[in-house]
């Protein structure tokens, strides 16, 4: 007897997690609280921190010995939507916000708040280009070495 996949298709995956966004609750993440209440001193915290990107590290170093995601199966997007998507217009448009953006959290970073809770760029850093990257990358590809702002302001100093 063979088992049965359930296939769901992109739109379906997105639809799904749009469900599941609009129906949760408030989140309280570490990170952005700026509280240090561990159940250990917090210097075994940081220690223990450091111990696990060390050997995370040299786990990779030994353990991955040639690339294995060089060819990563991929499939082209419809030609009107690439063509979109890659406009001079879009690109330009995303290139100025996300410098524009580079600058706003640069300046919260240099003169707002010393509290993690209070300043923009804790937030801006930690959930913004931490956490939702990672989606809008699966989402949408690459984007990131479309927009990067250094990457950018290089270009335009060429």
């Amino acid at each position: 007897m063979r088992p049965m996949h359930l296939r769901i298709g992109s739109s379906g995956l997105v639809a799904a997690m749009a469900l599941a966004l609009l129906g949760a609750d408030a989140a309280f993440a570490h990170g952005v609280q700026g509280r240090a209440e561990t159940p250990i001193p917090v210097s075994a915290f940081f220690w223990a921190a450091a111990g696990v990107l060390v050997v995370s590290f040299a786990a990779l170093a030994l353990g991955w010995r040639k690339p294995l995601l060089t060819s990563v199966p991929w499939r082209p997007l419809p030609r009107r939507l690439n063509d979109v998507l890659r406009s001079r217009i879009l690109t330009g448009s995303l290139r100025a916000i996300t410098i524009l953006g580079t600058l706003v959290v640069l300046g919260a970073a240099l003169f707002g708040s010393t509290r993690l809770g209070e300043n923009l760029s804790s937030v801006a850093i930690f959930v913004v280009w931490w956490i939702a990257l990672v989606p809008i990358s699966i989402l949408f590809g690459d984007i990131w070495r479309t927009v990067n702002p250094w990457a950018t302001i290089a270009r335009l100093a060429r």
